[in-house]
């Protein structure tokens, strides 16, 4: 079986946010395209990820304070990160050691991609699919 670049299977041009983004205008943005990630850059670079799971616990422990508070008081300073030429399966087996929901891909720091679960359950459809064909 041939090695699968992430690259391949990747979300392009991820939506991202600035660490001064606010909490409400990343949950609107979140509910309104339907996304559970966003990475967030400071001068060009990834700094962090947010999950709607830490959109909803800023609510749930601040009340509707949480809407004007900014992005990195809030979102998680580690990131996953990848090369476009990191090996799906290396990154598929991350997550699901780690548990964590994505991987985000960079080049020089720059978000380029991004790979989630929903994207290494399409991979994995596909293959399966191909297999029984």
């Amino acid at each position: 079986m041939r090695k699968l670049a992430i690259e391949e299977v990747m979300t392009c041009s991820p939506v991202t946010v600035t660490a001064e983004t606010s909490v409400g205008e990343a949950r609107e943005l979140m509910y309104t395209l339907g996304i559970r990630h966003l990475p967030v850059e400071e001068k060009g670079r990834c700094i962090g990820i947010v999950t709607d799971r830490d959109i909803k616990l800023a609510f749930a422990v601040q009340g509707a304070d949480a809407s004007k508070r900014a992005m990195r008081e809030i979102g998680q300073g580690s990131v996953y990160t990848v090369g476009r030429e990191q090996d799906v399966a290396v990154v598929a087996e991350h997550l699901a050691l780690e548990q964590i929901g994505c991987a985000v891909v960079v080049e020089e720091g720059k978000v380029v991609g991004i790979f989630t679960t929903i994207d290494a359950c399409r991979v994995l459809a596909d293959l399966l699919t191909r297999e029984t064909v």
